[in-house]
């Protein structure tokens, strides 16, 4: 087994790649419930797109990369366009500064990332149907962090294949309406059409789903 002084070494190692990564992309280090620590890739409209982690492998260790997100997710392409050729940066930097390991790898998998996500079910007002799904980011001020939501949320909007948004956190506007301000948020359509995040008032938000609750049966 790889010791610990050794395990440190490679960590502040890894450390020291930071300045290596592409334009815009930042890294930080989170521990995993078991205390395994791995190192986030963040892009600022991606979100969070990848992850290394070091797995120990006899005497040597093992650098495995994980990108973010389902595989039937066409945004989750975009993140492997980013994360591939930058592992391959990393991988070619620590051979560098750590010699070329000769072991064979093993079988090794990260621990799914887990969430709770709030959403809300818009339904027809005839029948009942689910016609619409609001997902609540409400801590999202960004579109990374929209998107962070979009990835978790995917499998769930596929499966229910109705319209689906993630609303970020409600912000003050400028705009009035009977003479009451106008909440404004960070939103993303996610389903089933991945579009831009963009700011949008409450307003828009009921004029888009209106028509689904209303018309759904006409």
């Amino acid at each position: 087994m790889i010791s610990e002084k050794r395990k440190r070494e490679l960590m502040e190692k890894a450390k020291g790649l930071i300045p290596l990564l592409p334009p815009k992309v930042t890294c930080h280090k989170e521990f995993l419930p078991n205390g395994k620590v791995v190192y986030q890739f963040r892009h600022p409209e991606l979100g969070n797109f990848g992850r290394m982690f070091i797995v120990p492998n006899g005497n040597e260790s093992q650098f495995m990369f994980e990108v973010t997100g389902e595989e039937d997710d066409p945004h989750t392409e975009k993140k492997k366009e980013l994360l591939i050729p930058m592992s391959h940066d990393i991988l070619e930097q620590m051979e560098e500064v750590l010699g070329k390991g000769k072991g064979t790898f093993q079988p090794a998998t990260l621990p799914p990332q887990e969430c709770t996500i709030n959403a809300e079910h818009i339904t027809c007002k005839t029948c009942n149907t689910l016609v619409a799904l609001i997902v609540y980011a409400e801590k999202a001020t960004t579109a990374g962090e929209l998107s962070d939501y979009a990835s978790l949320f995917f499998k769930k909007a596929k499966e229910l294949n109705v319209p689906t948004w993630v609303l970020g956190k409600e912000m003050v506007s400028n705009i009035i309406l009977n003479n009451k301000y106008v909440p404004v948020f960070l939103a993303l359509k996610m389903w089933p059409v991945r579009e831009e995040a963009r700011r949008m008032p409450s307003t828009e938000i009921d004029d888009l789903l209106c028509p689904l609750v209303e018309y759904h049966c006409e």
